[in-house]
């Protein structure tokens, strides 16, 4: 069925076809019944069967519409109990099914039609929240489930946070704001979950109610629920509902007003002038509802906006004064005619209440009068336009409907007073269920439990166009209207109670079609006035958008002059005090701080001298701050905030109390001719190139030399961050001792490597500790102490044994190659990592113990397990080993005759025997003297072959010193932190900025590799301190107890190998901040060009090398220690590679082993190796000319702060101007070209006596 759809989705819809192509969908629909829906693999078929049915919407009919509801109805039920039967269903796979009954749901609602009533789909809309809110947990974040005409919130929290959890959102569309208190529904504890389902619909739902042409606005559904202590599911009702209503289409229900600047009397006073339009509408005062005008406009300034009655602009019908400032509500003036409250109180949006349009209807002796309203600003355009303010004359209504209705109710939601043009604030109390229903049959079928809410919209303009009428006072033709308007209507004022004012002109709007209310308020055309030849086009006016102009009243008012006869103001008595008293006032803050300094010394002494002190630093460090940091940070600030406000000339206070003196110029008489000559001069100035506007490439010329400048001192700014990041890596590296670390590592390898080379079987290990160990771990004189040395032992030395479980192993040629007689003799030894080691515990003779307490003085072999806390590693010369075995423990603060007795028993116990596979011994040693730990392992391997090789293991370390009284090293990584953390905001910055382009760059990969690494070495040295804090405190509490130091010792040694890539990379960084040198772009550029040679010679250089690998190896291999593993060939292949040949006697093969030396030589030094040299040479010389025609950053950079520099000191040197820049300088940062280069040839420049000259070189 769903690959028929698709079909049937695919295909042209002709006429011929269409009758059938609708049958065949019906009954598609049909057989989908057929299908099971017991799984959720069944559901999910059904669901993108019914999906893809109802994708093509023009072949629906009736039938197909009430059939797919109900299969839609039945996969969501069906989907509930698929859920209630298996819990292990995520909610993921509940969502996703779901959003396929969403989209068929979006198909079904597009087909509604205004001739018939559907409810069916909103029963699945119900059924389909139920589905996916029953896998929903409280304060999970919201389920939003979109399509193109209807979206569905789903939200889930507890009782007692329904009003904050809503409250919270803020990004919405339609946004809804529920308020429920904990006591509204008694039988609801308080953390019982409430369930909330919100839908939005683009169209109509309810096609078939009333209002449908008026809602301009999309409609909205919200259903709560609550689950009681028993289960059971109970409706809810808010207290209170707000709803964000959003308009569907904004691109109606505005016009645009004409507005232009006005002139009156006072022409010279700017704050006179204003820009004023006008329009006018009607309406019905028997609706009583609220009329809001909306300013839509970016113009910041403050409106007044003038109401009059009828089509009158006079002073007898002016009814109502606003002022509407720009970020706050209006403010109704003159309001004693009318109650000026209104539900909408939004800024921009002027209210006109029901009580004032009543007022206008008995001045219009008519219920549908006529408003003329006037808005007038401060000067803000030059001539009349029409694209700055646009005006939304409407009224609005809620409505609001429980389940399925005859019509929307008003009577419940009432405006809110966020309502504007572009959306309705609606406010439900307590919307309770509705008594208009349908029929008791369909209500009994469907019980719907959602509210639905929407909002009409009813615009109430007819526009009027506002003209000047013919007045005996106007004067000549050529005068503004907005002038000849107002001289007419200070007439009419003058003439108030003799002449009956003139009504405004009829407009033709009433007989314009529905979609002309769009036309502007404008005046009439004059075809014999000049004015009608001005353009309309906008001009940029610089008091447009002033924002201290707004909400300023006195601007458009005017501020008049203070009137003659007025008290003068009196002058300020000034006060100059000597200048002596400045060397007081320092004088004054010594002494205080002198005075200040003794009584904290001397109160201080009552707690000792040192702690005088400390409080008399910290108070000179305060004064200190005070002086250098609060006071110039305060000033700075507060400069800054204040210059970043701009200031105008109305903010000066022209008028003030202070007189100021004029300048009198003496009367000096010239020198007609000394005069002339003096107007020669200021012409000839003025004439000069000085006195001229910049030309284009002078401004280009300005702008480049700005853009050098800004980029000098970043990268100064770079330069410096880099190295004192690098002198604080090396600084870090000096506190790791590197120095002191070898000395001290080679006197403990001296010690203990001591006759190490001379054990080669099992029983010279017990030789070797006889003889060497216990003398190095015994000292009569300072136990605990390396003899003749003060390195402490720390703990007890730990001497273990890794060995295989026991059992025999017979070797693979036993098995194939001898006879019966022989398999029995030969057994294989044991391989570490392949058989299973042993970890049980015995008694004596490696014989079974049951259970046995781990004691180091118990007899017998105890099995010490591995380290959970502090794990660590030993690295012998075959395998690696963890830190379990059969523990051996030395003592060294009892006598050596001890430990040599104990070793003689084990030796006598056969400790050590065919199962052995390693035996370790560590210890760890401290000397105070240079403050370093060092780390000692000690392995003895037993190979396949019966021999035992040896290893030793030695690494010094040191540890962090935070004490602040006695380090300075706290200081250091507090600055190395601040570098990260400054490193990782400018990365996170640059990567946030430059996003896919980041990877590109070779610098940023640089970069995000040197701040990786950095983030690895921080972490490992939180790891290094934390272990040693942790093992410190354990030896404390554990002295006789091996202590693993080995751990710490291990991450050291990793951050020290993370240290050393940080500074390589550190110091390669360098490079990238010497390219102002030509020679490193030269370099780098070559380097580039022959990147694709190099590669490809590479490549066969690899391949010669793996040959001459594999050859030495497979042939001298059994008898050259060179080539005996795959390792060592590649190390002496590379060591040939630089010609370093050493051991190069082949006894077994000389013949072959002078070919193969022969042709290494020929074919890699003489050939391969010579051919990189001569790829990278000729992209070298290749790249000379380019690289010096190439524009350089850096080198701008560079040179500038180089002219800097030499400006600062240029008094030490005394030559011209032209040897600013020497030419070694030049040479060195801008190189030279290569004349003898083919590249040379083309448009060049040079500097000819002192001139810049162009040339062309053929």
């Amino acid at each position: 069925m769903y690959i028929v759809a698709s079909v049937l989705n695919s295909m042209k819809t002709e006429s011929r076809l269409q009758a059938d192509q609708i049958r065949l969908r019906e009954h598609l629909f049909n057989q989908s019944f057929i299908l099971p829906v017991n799984t959720l693999a069944e559901i999910s078929q059904v669901v993108m069967t019914v999906t893809k049915l109802t994708q093509k919407t023009s072949e629906f009919s009736s039938v197909v519409q009430k059939v797919a509801t109900v299969r839609i109805w039945q996969a969501s039920q069906a989907l509930q109990e698929c859920h209630q039967r298996d819990k292990r269903i995520s909610s993921e796979q509940i969502e996703s099914v779901s959003t396929g009954i969403l989209t068929s749901l979006s198909n079904i609602l597009k087909v509604m039609v205004r001739h018939e009533v559907v409810e069916e789909p909103f029963h699945v809309v119900e059924s389909l929240a139920e589905t996916v809110l029953a896998v929903k947990v409280p304060e999970d974040k919201t389920t939003a489930m979109r399509s193109s005409n209807f979206n569905m919130y789903v939200k889930k929290t507890e009782k007692w946070n329904v009003t904050k959890f809503f409250s919270t959102e803020k990004h919405c569309r339609n946004c809804f704001y529920p308020t429920l208190n904990v006591s509204s529904v008694p039988s609801l504890p308080a953390n019982a979950p409430i369930s909330t389902m919100f839908c939005e619909f683009a169209d109509d739902p309810f096609p078939w109610l009333n209002y449908g042409e008026n809602i301009l606005t999309e409609v909205v559904g919200f259903r709560m629920t609550g689950t009681e202590a028993t289960g059971d599911v109970i409706e809810i009702t808010p207290d209170v509902v707000e709803v964000y209503l959003i308009r569907k289409n904004l691109s109606f229900g505005t016009f645009n007003l004409t507005v232009g600047p006005s002139k009156e009397s006072h022409k010279a006073d700017e704050s006179l002038r204003k820009t004023t339009g006008a329009f006018s509408f009607e309406v019905d005062s028997r609706a009583g509802k609220e009329v809001l005008i909306h300013i839509v406009t970016e113009v910041a300034v403050l409106f007044t906006v003038l109401v009059y009655a009828g089509r009158q602009i006079t002073p007898p019908a002016l009814i109502a004064t606003y002022l509407v400032p720009h970020r706050i509500p209006p403010i109704a003036k003159d309001s004693d005619l009318f109650d000026p409250d209104c539900t909408v109180t939004e800024a921009r949006v002027v209210c006109l209440p029901p009580s004032l349009l009543r007022v206008i209807a008995q001045r219009t002796s008519s219920s549908e009068c006529t408003v003329a309203v006037v808005l007038q600003a401060p000067h803000f355009v030059l001539k009349p336009n029409d694209k700055l303010v646009r005006i939304s004359v409407f009224s609005t209504q809620c409505l609001d409907m429980y389940g399925i209705q005859s019509d929307w109710r008003e009577d419940t939601c009432v405006v809110g007073e966020k309502t504007t043009w572009q959306k309705v604030h609606c406010i439900c109390k307590n919307p309770g269920r509705a008594k208009r229903q349908l029929d008791a049959m369909k209500l009994a079928n469907l019980h719907l439990r959602t509210h639905y809410l929407t909002a009409k919209r009813r615009p109430q303009v007819t526009l009027r166009e506002v003209a000047p009428r013919k007045h005996p006072q106007t004067p000549a033709a050529s005068e503004h209207w907005e002038e000849r308007l107002a001289k007419w209507h200070a007439h009419e004022t003058d003439n108030a109670h003799s002449q009956e004012p003139e009504k405004l002109p009829p407009t033709r709007s009433p007989g314009l079609p529905k979609a002309s209310v769009k036309a502007t308020s404008k005046r009439r055309p004059q075809p014999k006035r000049t004015e009608s030849k001005v353009s309309r086009t906008q001009r940029k006016n610089k008091n447009a958008n002033n924002p201290n102009v707004e909400d300023n009243h006195s601007v458009s008012s005017g501020e008049h002059p203070p009137q003659p006869g007025a008290t003068p103001l009196k002058e300020k008595t000034r006060i100059v005090l000597p200048w002596c008293c400045v060397y007081v006032a320092w004088l004054l803050v010594f002494v205080t701080c002198s005075i200040s300094s003794f009584f904290i010394v001397f109160y201080g002494l009552t707690y000792g001298y040192e702690k005088s002190i400390e409080w008399l630093f910290a108070s000179f460090c305060c004064f200190l701050q005070s002086v250098f940091l609060v006071q110039p940070s305060k000033i700075i600030l507060v400069s800054g905030y204040r210059t970043s406000k701009p200031k105008y000339c109305k903010n000066l206070p022209w008028v003030g109390n202070c007189h100021y003196s004029e300048i009198k110029l003496q009367s000096i008489t010239k020198d007609p001719e000394e005069m002339r000559r003096r107007q020669q001069h200021v012409a000839q100035l003025r004439s000069s190139r000085m006195y001229q506007p910049l030309t284009e490439d002078e401004i280009t010329i300005f702008k480049r030399k700005e853009r050098i400048k800004r980029r000098a001192f970043v990268f100064l700014s770079y330069i410096l961050t880099h190295f004192m990041f690098l002198a604080l890596l090396l600084s870090l590296v000096t506190l790791l001792r590197h120095t002191d670390g070898f000395y001290y590592n080679r006197v403990i390898r001296d010690r203990f490597s001591m006759d190490l080379a001379s054990v080669a079987k099992l029983e010279d290990i017990f030789r070797w500790l006889d003889s060497v160990l216990l003398p190095l771990l015994h000292n009569d004189l300072r136990p605990t102490f390396l003899p003749d040395s003060s390195s402490k032992i720390l703990g007890l030395p730990l001497m273990r044994q890794v060995r295989a479980q026991p059992g025999e192993k017979t070797c693979l040629p036993a098995k194939s190659v001898m006879r019966d007689s022989l398999k029995r003799e030969i057994r294989c030894h044991p391989e570490y990592g392949t058989d299973p080691e042993d970890t049980k515990s015995y008694s004596g003779l490696w014989n079974r113990v049951s259970k046995r307490a781990v004691d180091k003085t118990t007899e017998g072999f105890t099995y010490k397990p591995r380290e959970r806390r502090w794990v660590y590693s030993s690295y012998g010369l075959w395998h690696t080993y963890g830190s379990g075995g059969y523990a051996f423990y030395f003592f060294p603060e009892e006598q050596q005759f001890n430990s040599t007795l104990r070793l003689s028993e084990l030796q006598g116990s056969h400790w050590l025997d065919e199962k052995t596979w390693a035996v370790i011994l560590e210890l760890t040693t401290f000397n105070p003297d240079i403050t370093l730990f060092c780390s000692i392992s000690v392995i003895f391997e037993v190979s396949q072959l019966g021999v035992v090789n040896t290893s030793l293991s030695v690494h010094s370390f040191s540890l962090a010193d935070f004490n602040r009284k006695t380090s300075a090293e706290i200081y250091l990584y507090v600055a190395v932190l601040i570098f990260y953390f400054a490193y990782v905001v400018d990365e996170v910055y640059i990567i946030t900025q430059e996003r896919s382009a980041y990877v590109k760059s070779v610098y940023n990969l640089l970069n995000f590799a040197l701040k990786c690494i950095f983030t690895v070495l921080i972490v490992l040295f939180f790891r290094k301190h934390f272990l040693a804090v942790g093992i410190i405190r354990f030896y404390l509490s554990n002295s006789e107890d091996f202590i693993p130091f080995h751990a710490v010792s291990q991450v050291d040694h990793a951050m020290r190998v993370i240290l050393g890539f940080l500074l390589f990379l550190t110091i390669l960084k360098t490079l990238s901040y010497s390219r102002f040198f030509y020679d490193v772009r030269l370099a780098q550029r070559a380097i580039q060009t022959a990147l694709p040679g190099i590669c490809h010679v590479a490549l066969v250089v690899s391949v010669y090398f793996f040959v001459y690998m594999t050859f030495g190896y497979l042939v001298f291999g059994q008898h050259e220690w060179n080539y005996s593993d795959v390792i060592h060939a590649t190390q002496t292949i590379f060591s040939y590679c630089v010609s370093a040949f050493q051991s190069t006697e082949f006894s077994n093969n000389r013949v072959l082993g002078v070919l193969f030396l022969s042709s290494f030589m020929l074919v890699m030094i003489c050939i391969l190796i010579n051919l990189f040299q001569a790829v990278i040479l000729s992209a070298y010389v290749e790249m000379k000319q380019p690289v010096y025609e190439e524009p350089s950053e850096e080198a701008e950079a560079m040179t500038y702060l180089c002219h800097r520099l030499r400006t600062v000191f240029g008094f030490l040197s005394s030559k011209s101007k032209a040897e600013d820049q020497p030419k070694f300088f030049v040479n060195m940062v801008y190189g030279q070209p290569g004349k003898n280069n083919s590249r040379y040839l083309g448009l060049k420049t040079r500097n000819i006596n002192g001139k810049k000259m162009v040339y062309l070189v053929v």
